[in-house]
């Protein structure tokens, strides 16, 4: 019905008023049904202008040393740039804390003392819990 009456009408927005729909709402299924092809950009901001020629050269450093803050802090951008980055390149980022986590459990489970399981992973005291410490 929709595609009907921007047909006859010539227009989403003559269609959607005629229809009494919202007006975005058109738009979406218009581009849905490919019936409307966006309008690509023009022109790049000006913070994507800056950060366009860091992007390469923050995939090749992270490429190399596999940590998005080290390669974040060579290439000169901020850590949730690289992290914006490396998720559209697919890279899935485990959380430190949950590799120190595991760490740990995994020492305390093979008999080391509390101290010594957070000294040798290099956490905060807090990190264990009563449940995993070892006498």
């Amino acid at each position: 019905m929709f595609l009907e009456a921007k047909e006859r009408l010539g227009s989403v927005s003559a269609a959607a008023q005629g229809l009494g729909s919202n007006t975005q709402t058109a738009f979406g299924w218009s581009y849905a049904l490919t019936a409307l092809e966006r309008k690509p950009r023009q022109r790049m901001t000006a913070r994507q202008e800056v950060l366009a020629p860091k992007r390469a050269p923050f995939l090749v450093v992270f490429e190399r040393v596999g940590n998005i803050g080290v390669a974040a802090r060579e290439t000169g951008i901020t850590r949730s740039q690289g992290d914006s980055w490396a998720r559209v390149a697919g890279v899935e980022n485990v959380k430190r804390s949950a590799q120190k986590h595991a760490e740990y459990t995994r020492l305390c489970a093979v008999g080391a003392t509390h101290k010594a399981a957070i000294t040798a992973v290099r956490v905060n005291r807090c990190t264990g819990t009563a449940g995993t410490k070892n006498p």
